[in-house]
């Protein structure tokens, strides 16, 4: 299919230039009070919250009390227009959200991509929300046509309910609180940011890849297109579909069993870069309480092992160990290692041990310990009813 003429690209970049920005209103919700629509270019004291939106469309909320609430950026929309969302155009009004739990993967609509945008004259205006991830728990967005607007909002209000089952994955071992609001704490601040662009358009695919080029230019990696989906869908899968159960948060890491490589990957890379922030989000999702996941206890002790190091540590054990071994490691001066032990376990006694751990850890089921250890079924029942080597 033959690209674009020249003519056809200097036509779109002339009505892009050409075209009128939409206009952007900004409103905070708080739970049982009205939205209240907050002008621009000045920080606003509503109830508990100062809302700072010098820098609009970036958002800085400080809460002088405990608050829940919620920030919506909404664009109105010439007549005319075409809307969208990035499933596609969009001609009736549609809530969308980044699904947290089974039930509401079945029940809402959802995206994974936070965009929103109207194509207006052959030029797409849209925004673009931070990763869902660092709004606490969901966000959203609305499209609607018939009202002539669309917009980002932080969460979409749904009450607190608890969930324990996660889509894509095969446990319930979840169990945690969750709802649709922002909440922060006494004497917190947290930045929101939107990302509004406007560029031609002619097709779906562009207008999805104006979205790509908008993230990409506000992260910094716009050196062309391919390197804008690719780190675009990492950076988005990185915090999909892990529960918190310890807080009302959503840490999304990639799909099913996918989860534990991506969240591997991202804890090494921010490691090896020194990015504290990667570091402190992709650690969100190696659950202390999911250890039944076998590599997630690994890449614990290599992450955990690189931290202590870079904490002043002189040695670091790696399970399994046993008695000797730790008071060799205790016993120790200087800044060597502690000698070798003089009856170190065996690599078939360290496999075993492994594959014992794994094996309680599914409950003494042999179908599914083989198929998290890769191993075939018969196999793995003749080592379990043999004796621990030596």
């Amino acid at each position: 299919m033959p690209g674009p003429s020249r003519r056809q690209i200097l036509f779109c970049l002339f009505a892009a230039a050409q075209s009128e920005p939409l206009r952007r209103r900004v409103f905070v919700e708080m739970p049982a009070r009205a939205p209240v629509e907050l002008a621009a270019g000045r920080a606003h004291e509503v109830g508990p919250l100062v809302v700072d939106l010098r820098h609009a469309p970036v958002a800085d909320v400080h809460a002088r009390e405990p608050a829940a609430f919620n920030l919506e950026w909404r664009y109105e929309v010439p007549a005319g227009a075409a809307f969208y969302s990035w499933r596609g155009e969009e001609t009736a009004r549609v809530e969308l959200t980044q699904d947290t739990g089974e039930d509401d993967r079945r029940r809402l609509p959802a995206q994974l991509f936070p965009f929103a945008a109207a194509l207006v004259g052959g030029v797409l205006h849209g925004a673009v929300g931070e990763c869902p991830g660092l709004w606490e728990n969901r966000s959203q967005q609305v499209v609607d046509p018939e009202g002539g607007w669309f917009a980002l909002r932080t969460g979409d209000g749904s009450p607190s309910r608890v969930v324990k089952k996660i889509w894509g994955d095969p446990t319930d071992f979840y169990s945690g609180e969750v709802d649709g609001w922002q909440h922060l704490a006494r004497g917190e601040t947290r930045r929101y940011e939107v990302f509004e662009f406007s560029e031609p358009a002619r097709t779906l695919y562009g207008v999805r890849l104006a979205a790509h080029r908008a993230l990409a230019r506000a992260k910094g990696w716009n050196r062309g297109p391919v390197e804008a989906i690719l780190r675009n869908t990492a950076y988005l899968h990185l915090r999909r579909n892990l529960l918190r159960p310890e807080s009302r948060y959503i840490f999304t890491s990639g799909v099913t069993y996918g989860w534990k490589q991506w969240a591997s990957d991202a804890a090494m890379t921010g490691l090896g870069l020194g990015d504290a922030e990667m570091l402190a989000e992709a650690m969100r999702g190696l659950f202390f309480d999911r250890l039944n996941y076998e590599d997630n206890a690994q890449w614990y002790l290599i992450a955990t092992a690189v931290a202590a190091v870079k904490a002043g540590a002189i040695d670091y054990l790696a399970k399994p160990v046993d008695a000797d071994d730790v008071i060799d490691a205790l016993l120790a001066t200087g800044s060597g290692l502690p000698p070798p032990p003089a009856n170190p376990m065996s690599a078939d006694r360290v496999r075993w041990e492994h594959i014992q751990r794994v094996f309680e850890q599914c409950n003494r089921n042999v179908s599914e310990t083989a198929r998290r250890l890769n191993m075939h079924r018969r196999t793995l029942q003749r080592i379990l009813n043999k004796r621990a080597p030596r």
